[in-house]
């Protein structure tokens, strides 16, 4: 569970009920559907937000599941729909960059991946899949320059495959060498997903203990996913090591400056550690990353009423 889930958990309206239950039950066709009612009909600003939020959340998901499946076209047209709602979050852009290669798309997979590290420079998948293009678009010892700056930021990048398809070029096997990075690539992602999905279903059930753990084992694979850095200080908090929580927040932070999340979040700690005008700060910067922010909006009002 996300924390702008658990914050805004029901009791909205029905509308925003019934769209919350749908996208919780992978039901993200209807819940879309629903959360479009309460942007049509709601009255409540708050509710309008997350109800932007969220279907910009769903449509990623549809992306995602239309990218794991190989149906490009479908992919795209999903994850730009997520990108109008929810337009600072490098994974869209990279995961779009992944559709558009697949759909033979070079350019506008470079666009994409070009604008995922504006949000964050340090994205070392992002790197890497910019290393594979050029490799591919005949700039060999470019692409296998940022290929190396991909593995020297995400040491689970390295080891023996990465070895194994640098051997390949050397061998003039460029269709190997490709493949190789790209399943090297796909493993990390999976193996950290996998526990950050087992945590989130601890989450969900309020076993933070066992959430952090899986958490934990998430980041040593892929030490530089900052989202889920942002559901391990959530994690934190709940157990109450509030200076740990702090910790994986600046961490994340560090990954993506402009991580509207881990702003916000950033400003939860520090109001539970009571350091306020640190809090205000933080939801400042939160709203200056993302305007829309709902947590950083609430929090901003609160402040102000």
């Amino acid at each position: 569970m996300g924390f702008v889930a658990k914050w805004f958990r029901f009791g909205r309206n029905d509308a925003y009920d019934r769209a919350i239950r749908a996208y919780e039950a992978g039901l993200f066709e209807e819940a879309i559907d629903g959360f479009r009612e309460v942007i049509d009909t709601s009255s409540d600003p708050a509710s309008i937000k997350l109800a932007r939020f969220y279907t910009g959340e769903s449509f990623a998901q549809l992306g995602q599941a239309a990218l794991r499946a190989h149906q490009f076209a479908s992919a795209a047209t999903n994850l730009r729909s997520a990108m109008e709602m929810n337009p600072t979050y490098p994974d869209l852009f990279y995961a779009l960059a992944q559709a558009c290669r697949g759909l033979g798309d070079p350019r506008g997979a470079e666009v994409a991946l070009n604008r995922a590290l504006e949000i964050n420079p340090r994205y070392a998948a992002a790197i890497l899949l910019q290393g594979i293009l050029m490799y591919e678009q005949g700039d060999v010892e470019g692409g296998l320059a940022r290929i190396q700056v991909a593995v020297d930021l995400e040491p689970s990048f390295g080891g023996e495959r990465y070895l194994f398809a640098l051997d390949c070029h050397y061998q003039g096997r460029a269709d190997r060498l490709i493949a190789n990075l790209e399943a090297l690539q796909s493993n990390d992602a999976q193996d950290a997903n996998a526990h950050a999905k087992i945590g989130d279903t601890y989450a969900k059930k309020e076993m933070w203990l066992e959430a952090a753990q899986e958490y934990g084992r998430a980041l040593e694979i892929a030490p530089n996913y900052a989202d889920i850095r942002v559901r391990y200080a959530q994690a934190l908090l709940e157990l109450q090591h509030l200076d740990s929580a702090l910790a994986q927040v600046d961490l994340a932070l560090q990954i993506n400056g402009q991580y509207a999340d881990a702003w916000a979040y950033r400003g939860i700690v520090l109001r539970r550690l009571h350091r306020e005008a640190e809090a205000v700060e933080a939801f400042q910067n939160a709203l200056a990353s993302d305007p829309q922010h709902a947590i950083a909006q609430v929090e901003a009002q609160r402040r102000a009423g």
